[in-house]
């Protein structure tokens, strides 16, 4: 698998976990973690922090396909 392969993939994920992160958050959904209900903020930060490391991953990806 090539560099930019698997920044791709990478950035996919990251992206899609967002996605599910910006959904729950969106939605009101409850999160149960061994008993522990987290918070809707926690998700809407990590809707921030996977959406910046999928945009990192995406810009690796054409940095690796240019050069």
């Amino acid at each position: 698998m090539s560099h930019g392969d698997y920044y791709k993939v990478t950035g996919l994920i990251f992206l899609l976990v967002a996605g599910l992160h910006g959904t729950r958050a969106w939605l009101g959904w409850e999160l149960v973690l061994n008993g522990w209900l987290i918070p809707i903020w926690a998700s809407w930060a990590a809707v921030v922090i996977l959406g910046l490391l999928a945009a990192n991953g995406f810009y690796h990806t054409a940095k690796h396909n240019i050069g």
